[in-house]
Formats: C-alpha cells, structure tokens, sequence
C-alpha cells in the first residue's frame, strides 16, 4: 500500500486521532512510543483488511464496552473481607479499559502483537472477550457486598 494512503486512513478524523493518541500512551513500554505508533498503525490495517468496515468504529466500541464505571479494593479486618466499592474517574475507567484490552492482547498466542491487538477488538465486539467476565466479577461482587465507601 502506497505511503500516503496509509497516512489517510491513519489520520482520517480528529477523533480517531485522539483516541489513537490515548491508546499509544497507554501502550508505551519502556518510552517505546514509536513502536507503539507502528503497532497502533499496523492493528489500523489489519482490522480493515480482515472486516472490510471501518476501524474507526471498532476500536470505539471496543473501548466503549470494556469500560466500566466501578472499582473494588478488597481489605481484611481479622478473618473477614471488607469491600470497598469506588466510582472511577473516566480518566481511570479509560486507563482501565485500556491495559485490559492490551493484556488480553498480550495473552493470544499469535507472534505480533497488532494481530493480537486487532484480534482482541473484533472479539470485544462480538462479545467473546474475557473482558466480559472481568466486568462480570466486578459487578457480582458489588451486588454481593454493598459497602459504598
């Protein structure tokens, strides 16, 4: 693909460009930030090269639904378990999503990491994720025990 072409469909709107900019520094290992730029660009690709429909809206989504809301911390008085549920910033919930999301991607067994990368928001949009149960548990255990702090 000619150089200029990828350069549009990388920057094709402001938003796009903001939340790849989000995802880039989540990702950072060690100060890597061009890696993660090229693997931000290279996941760009191969999520539309497989579904044929904008990445754009995938990642979004994918972001969308590995948000949550609510935290717990879990602290011992003796030989009970005290929970204590905090309602997250964005900021925080975003940071959240995003190491879940490059986790899982982390865990997959392909050998480049933008494949994992992409692998992981196409099954957070069909809803195979394991980031569901991530949600789930916390959700079960603030049903469980409501102590808001």
């Amino acid at each position: 693909m000619n150089k200029k072409i990828k350069n549009k469909l990388y920057y094709r709107n402001e938003k796009l460009n903001k939340q790849s900019k989000n995802f880039i520094r989540f990702s950072l290992k060690k100060g890597k930030k061009e890696v993660a730029e090229k693997n931000m660009k290279k996941m760009l690709f191969y999520l539309t090269n497989k579904t044929k429909k904008n990445s754009n809206n995938i990642i979004k989504s994918g972001i969308k639904k590995s948000k949550t809301p609510f935290n717990y911390k879990t602290k011992a008085f003796g030989s009970k378990k005290v929970y204590s549920i905090d309602v997250l910033k964005e900021s925080y919930s975003l940071y959240l999503a995003h190491s879940w999301i490059i986790k899982n991607a982390s865990n997959r067994n392909n050998k480049n990491f933008y494949k994992n990368l992409g692998d992981e928001f196409l099954s957070i949009a069909e809803g195979t994720s394991s980031i569901y149960s991530q949600k789930a548990e916390i959700y079960k255990t603030i049903k469980a025990n409501i102590f808001i702090k």
